[in-house]
């Protein structure tokens, strides 16, 4: 409950959610309450909330998060199975967090990866999120199922942070990663990304997502 705290270049994993006021467990990697730090170059991963906020919980705060990598983490909305839970961020009560050149993606549930007022820039935010320089495109880290979130020689987050930075915490790891595309007779040209839960519907729309 500080508003001065500063972390820099830290690796959150496998948490678990905070008790927030006896109501059971919020924020599995991070949780702010009446709090307004500033974040920098950490990788919140692989944890778990049994309420809100997968990765990070917010009530009345305004943190400052730039060259965050979120990802990975799951939110299970309690006994009710809200689904409004924010698997990424859930930021709740009049939070207003300020976040830049950051990746939010793989987060559980994917219907809801930011829940809440959040102002977001020149981020990569799986399923989109309105403001300046956003992108919604794989990451392309470089081994994220052993912990490498560096990125790919050819991930769409080198270089399209602001002022042309690279988003996330970290740089360039590894080659290029060759990104697999999903095709079926349920899925959606127009709508889908090519992943294996919402795939395109013909084989030439992938081809033409490829790289």
């Amino acid at each position: 409950e500080t508003n001065s705290a500063h972390l820099k270049g830290f690796t959150l994993i496998n948490g678990s959610g905070n008790d927030y006021l006896g109501a059971d467990y919020d924020g599995g990697g991070i949780f702010c309450f009446n709090s307004s730090p500033t974040l920098s170059f950490l990788v919140i991963y692989d944890n778990y909330a049994a309420l809100y906020g997968g990765g990070i919980f917010l009530w009345n705060s305004n943190p400052i998060l730039s060259n965050i990598v979120i990802s990975n983490n799951q939110a299970g909305g309690g006994p009710s199975n809200d689904p409004n839970v924010g698997g990424g961020i859930y930021s709740g009560s009049e939070s207003n967090p300020v976040i830049t050149n950051t990746i939010i993606w793989g987060n559980l549930p994917e219907s809801d990866v930011v829940i809440g007022q959040a102002s977001i820039s020149y981020s990569n935010i799986q399923d989109g999120y309105e403001g300046e320089g956003n992108i919604d495109g794989d990451p392309l880290f470089c081994n994220p199922d052993s912990g490498d979130y560096t990125l790919a020689e050819n991930s769409p987050c080198i270089g399209t942070g602001e002022n042309g930075v690279n988003m996330g915490a970290f740089g360039v790891g590894c080659g290029i990663v060759n990104q697999v595309f999903h095709v079926a007779t349920t899925g959606s040209d127009e709508t889908g990304n090519g992943s294996e839960t919402n795939p395109f519907a013909t084989i030439q729309k992938a081809y033409n997502y490829s790289t």
